[in-house]
């Protein structure tokens, strides 16, 4: 008996002494770790641009009693467009088409679908490189009867360089908004652990739009269209982790 006593007395001494050397450790541990301290931030920039080119969609759509007379009436009528473009030197590369549909158009008469004509229809869209001549192509245009002039986007053919200024603008705005909050908390701001860069965005300015799918009617008029061209803004974004060092 006094030995099986002997044997546990021992065994909860050994049991104890490792309980000790665990928990000290792990205090250890804890004192060795060091805690890192972050501040995440959102920089933007932006970059306004004058557009030097312009896009846009014409429509045209032709009824005839069958699918031939349609599409013979559309295609004398793209010619035409073309010739104008022609005219203005617009090459072929700036004109793509759309779409080329031809269906039946139906209505209603005394609850029966009647077949009204076929339909053909061309949606084709311009790219217009010389906007000094943007407001005299739609004057041509629309001696073209009855068709559709899409909504005019305006663009820039190279924003590699505004792309560049915007984000170096963005990272800025980042770090001093990091820095602003390492002052206020009395740290002091360290390097970026992480950096997250948004794609650059091409956004037109809100200046009212010209034409929205306007039809042009073949008309007489003495006033020039007016095409304000407006400006482009190239922004940036970036996510930056800064770390926060205590002074």
């Amino acid at each position: 008996m006094k030995r099986f006593n002997s044997i546990v007395l021992i065994m909860t001494c050994i049991l104890a002494g490792t309980i000790t050397l665990t928990s000290c450790s792990s205090m250890a541990d804890m004192k060795n770790s060091k805690t890192v301290r972050t501040v995440s931030v959102t920089g933007n920039g932006s970059v306004n641009l004058t557009p030097d080119m312009a896009s846009f969609n014409v429509q045209i759509s032709e009824t005839r009693d069958t699918t031939s007379e349609a599409l013979n009436a559309m295609n004398e009528k793209t010619s035409t467009i073309f010739d104008i473009l022609d005219a203005y030197n617009i090459e072929n590369k700036d004109r793509k088409t759309n779409s080329i549909n031809l269906r039946t158009d139906y209505d209603w008469i005394d609850s029966k679908q009647v077949v009204v004509g076929q339909v053909a229809s061309q949606s084709i869209n311009v790219k217009l490189r010389d906007l000094d001549q943007l407001g005299s192509l739609i004057d041509k245009l629309s001696t073209v009867n009855e068709i559709n002039l899409g909504s005019i986007s305006y663009n820039t053919e190279d924003t590699d360089e505004a792309e560049t200024e915007a984000r170096i603008m963005a990272v800025e705005d980042a770090r001093a908004k990091a820095q602003s909050i390492a002052d206020a908390e009395n740290m002091t701001l360290g390097l970026p652990i992480s950096i997250n860069n948004s794609s650059s965005d091409l956004n037109i300015r809100s200046y009212p739009n010209m034409m929205e799918a306007v039809s042009l009617k073949s008309v007489s008029t003495s006033v020039s269209t007016q095409a304000p061209t407006g400006e482009i803004t190239i922004t940036g974004q970036v996510n930056i982790i800064y770390e926060l060092i205590a002074k």
